[in-house]
């Protein structure tokens, strides 16, 4: 028996669905993040063990709240951030141009879900800026 809600009939099933799944995809996210930061297999693990563990992280996922779906926009962000940042002695190649706008895409779905999301883009933009710094402190290629 499919339970609604009891002034409508609206089934709040599916959303709880959509929570959970979002919820569960945080955790190959945090493994594929931690192993483009450093390549290693044990410590990738150690992260994706240690979200799927977290009490916090799977109570909020079975509920129908806005934190599953910012965290899967969050951890979404902060991995195209790395891929991103992986391709930085690659400029303006197809891939660099792709998780350079998945990036864009993650940040603004982060920000609009809740303005915590804000964050995540002062996370890119303060990368951005060391990039830029470490440029502009070469002086071996012109300005």
């Amino acid at each position: 028996m499919r339970q609604v809600y009891e002034y409508r009939d609206v089934s709040y099933v599916e959303m709880r669905q959509f929570c959970a799944f979002l919820g569960s995809l945080i955790v190959p996210l945090v493994y594929l993040t931690v192993w483009e930061v450093n390549h290693s297999n044990n410590a990738s693990t150690l992260a994706a063990l240690f979200i799927l563990c977290d009490t916090g992280c799977l109570t909020l996922s079975q509920y129908i709240l806005l934190d599953p779906i910012l965290m899967f926009f969050i951890m979404g962000a902060t991995y195209c951030i790395v891929k991103f940042h992986n391709l930085k002695n690659q400029p303006f190649e197809r891939a660099w141009y792709f998780w350079m706008s998945a990036s864009g895409v993650f940040l603004a779905c982060a920000f609009s879900v809740k303005w915590v999301g804000l964050f995540v883009i002062l996370l890119a933009g303060l990368l951005t800026l060391s990039d830029l710094l470490q440029l502009l402190a070469d002086l071996t290629i012109s300005k």
